[in-house]
């Protein structure tokens, strides 16, 4: 039976869905708030006769689709979703919409910080021991793109956000990661309690069969799925510290897998994301020696607590990618060696509060230089927390900046951690991390 499907938001997952989906007998239409793209993708598919681009999405529309894929910029509390709701129109995630499509396994990984570097990590490792593995989800390629041209015995290691996971149904990982949970996208989820609902969505389909990797912060979840915690603390099975030494554990039986001081990665924070990493690698029978040359190499990605830039010995840290309060704090603890250091804080409001950033201050922090939209509130936290000798107001990243350049001395450092998002001023965060680097080396050359 012919049906009338909508692709709703036409960037990469968008795409990615209607080129897995594209067939001749159903209709097809196309809808995205970008004027310009609408533009486009009018003359892209003027030409095919089951396709139709929409200008605008209305209530009367939406009676005509059986079907709505969605990208993950869309919220499900958009009112027209709701309406499609009421409507019992079915709606489907681009995530969801790739797991129906594949027979191949799928390791999902979701948490509020770390997922890039973990799924990165993973991969690696399945990489090194001759697995055949693409890497997909928020981090850059949609699944639908590669379950497309997929081939047989290939497992897909997918960083999954809340945005993707607000839509899911049916979507069941064979092993699903949740890193951490604290406060970040209320603005689009609402309240923590949404959040942390969608966040669940990641293991609420498995089985026994299954395998969930928690955080041991987390471990009062419910699973069905056979469970490995990673942490601090000894765990029956999963990964924990002792002694400075990464520990496997499964079936009563305990392995050294290397000594923190091995891996390249550096913070707390990032020895859990290797941790969860090592119980991924584990469940999938991959030996020592191969996870082993892989912590002692990886490199993070661009914009995570990363130097940019030396001159006249002071550094710069790029931590563009640290949105939300928890990545600044893990970032601040990375940093906390001593040097007197400036912080770059503010940017977009996602509905967080700042408070925590004052309370867990390190002692090295010199100078607070509040930037962009949440200026304001970030003053508010810190006269809270009586830091306000500590505090400056700027109304961009640039002004900042040149504050910034004219009074570090040597032997200092200057930390981009805005616990916020981007888009108030840049594209997103990484445009941000590259104009952070681009407006300090302009202050240079003018000397």
């Amino acid at each position: 039976m012919k049906k009338s499907i909508l692709i709703w938001g036409f960037m990469k997952s968008g795409r990615a869905s209607f080129n897995l989906l594209y067939n001749k007998n159903d209709m097809f239409f196309l809808f995205d708030e970008n004027k310009d793209l609408q533009v486009q993708l009018l003359n892209e598919f003027s030409f095919h006769l089951n396709v139709f681009v929409l200008k605008n999405l209305s209530e009367m529309v939406l009676d005509g689709i059986d079907r709505i894929i969605l990208s993950p910029s869309i919220s499900i509390f958009d009112k027209r979703i709701v309406y499609a709701k009421k409507k019992k129109i079915e709606i489907m995630s681009e995530l969801e919409l790739g797991f129906c499509h594949t027979k191949n396994k799928i390791i999902a990984v979701t948490g509020t910080n770390g997922k890039t570097t973990t799924v990165s990590l993973i991969y690696e490792m399945l990489k090194n021991a001759g697995k055949r593995v693409e890497l997909v989800g928020n981090i850059g390629i949609p699944l639908c793109e590669k379950v497309k041209t997929e081939k047989r015995h290939t497992t897909y290691v997918c960083e999954v956000s809340s945005f993707q996971l607000e839509a899911v149904k049916t979507f069941k990982p064979k092993i699903a990661c949740l890193l951490n949970i604290s406060p970040d996208h209320l603005d689009r989820h609402k309240n923590m309690r949404n959040y942390v609902q969608n966040k669940k969505k990641i293991y609420k389909n498995m089985k026994n069969n299954d395998f969930v990797v928690l955080n041991q912060s987390l471990k009062m979840f419910e699973t069905k799925s056979k469970t490995y915690l990673f942490g601090t603390k000894k765990a029956k099975f999963g990964c924990y510290l002792d002694k400075n030494k990464i520990i496997f554990a499964k079936n009563g039986k305990e392995i050294t897998i290397c000594d923190v001081s091995q891996i390249s990665l550096k913070g707390l924070h990032n020895t859990e994301n290797v941790m969860c990493a090592i119980c991924v690698a584990k469940i999938m029978g991959i030996k020592n020696e191969k996870i082993n040359e892989v912590l002692k190499n990886f490199t993070t990605q661009k914009h995570k607590i990363e130097k940019v830039f030396e001159i006249n010995g002071i550094e710069f840290f790029d931590d563009s990618k640290g949105t939300n309060v928890d990545a600044t704090i893990c970032a601040m603890k990375t940093l906390s060696n001593g040097k007197n250091t400036f912080l770059i804080l503010g940017g977009m409001d996602k509905g967080d509060e700042f408070d925590k950033i004052f309370e867990c201050l390190a002692p090295n922090i010199q100078k607070i230089l509040a930037v962009g939209q949440t200026r304001e509130k970030i003053l508010k936290a810190g006269k809270r927390a009586k830091c306000s000798d500590k505090l400056l107001e700027f109304n961009a990243l640039k002004d900042a900046l040149e504050f910034a350049c004219g009074e570090l001395k040597s032997g200092e450092q200057l930390l981009l951690s805005p616990a916020c998002s981007s888009f108030d001023e840049f594209e997103n965060y990484a445009d941000r991390g590259q104009k952070f680097l681009d407006y300090i080396k302009a202050y240079y050359e003018k000397f």
